[in-house]
């Protein structure tokens, strides 16, 4: 393993390690003859994982994340697979959640493409005849960016505390939405969103403000954002869209140059009352003769 593997590695297991019991979490460390280290009383055991697992070598720990189930942290890249999972030119957000509440994470995702956001919903996404890890570690290994409903079973769920950890460890943003339950462990510093059930469309706002903000996903929901509003169907679409646009962070020459030929391309929003004007004064370009 390189040494960015090595970290991203440690990162998943001590994300695993605090999930379970403490007693659990020593004991596994023992049975894998991790060596015991000496540190100072107030060490938390976050602390003393990395501490013991930092001694390991690369085959210990491998095997203890496969005793953990852990996904690969060195994925191959797969683009057919890719293609297959995301929308071309939109933010690709996991969106980490339980069974019990797959109803609210795919009527998020729906209120989330208008955003630039194309969300893979694991158990509403994945075609029935593929494999379903593998499914899980393609669409893990090629996000942007995680989104955690953090509901009251969440922390019950390993499958959901791998995710928010493989993520993590890959350096990627990741937003806990405080659905019943508070950002914990690794995510406890994160901060969350609130989540409203019966104002979705409020959840999805406030998730794409948070990745308009941030510098490794700005340019990526500007992208999807852009194509979003290129792609509306109807004049009520485009004028909320165009809302959206203008409000991106970074708009590169590339998106400036499909936003001027917009109207010239999409009846919706060359129609849209008030749209083209907005639009033109965006790219502060002069109104046709």
């Amino acid at each position: 393993m390189t040494k960015s593997e090595r970290v991203n590695l440690i990162q998943q297991l001590v994300a695993a390690l605090c999930h379970v019991r403490p007693e659990i979490a020593y004991l596994t460390l023992n049975e894998f003859r991790f060596k015991h280290v000496n540190m100072s009383e107030d060490a938390s055991p976050t602390d003393h994982f990395i501490a013991r697992l930092r001694q390991g070598t690369d085959e210990t720990l491998q095997e203890l994340a496969t005793h953990f189930n852990l996904p690969s942290s060195s994925l191959p890249t797969d683009p057919e697979a890719e293609r297959r999972l995301w929308a071309a030119g939109f933010c690709r957000c996991f969106l980490s959640h339980t069974s019990k509440h797959k109803t609210q994470a795919a009527s998020l995702k729906v209120e989330l493409e208008a955003y630039g956001c194309d969300v893979f919903v694991a158990h509403e996404d994945i075609e029935p005849t593929l494999e379903w890890r593998r499914e899980i570690e393609t669409a893990l290994g090629s996000c942007h960016c995680l989104l955690a409903l953090v509901t009251d079973d969440f922390h019950g769920s390993l499958w959901a505390d791998q995710e928010s950890g493989f993520v993590l460890g890959r350096g990627l943003p990741v937003v806990p939405i405080r659905a019943g339950n508070d950002p914990y462990g690794l995510m406890g510093k994160l901060q969350g969103v609130p989540f409203n059930e019966a104002a979705l469309s409020d959840v999805a706002e406030t998730i794409f403000t948070a990745l308009n903000s941030k510098q490794q996903t700005a340019q990526l929901v500007a992208s999807g954002a852009v194509q979003a509003f290129l792609d509306s169907r109807s004049f009520a679409m485009a004028k909320q869209r165009m809302g959206i646009v203008e409000r991106l962070a970074a708009i590169t020459p590339e998106l400036r140059q499909r936003l001027s030929e917009a109207e010239a391309t999409n009846s919706q929003i060359a129609g849209s009352f008030g749209v083209p004007v907005r639009l033109r004064t965006l790219l502060k370009l002069k109104e046709p003769f």
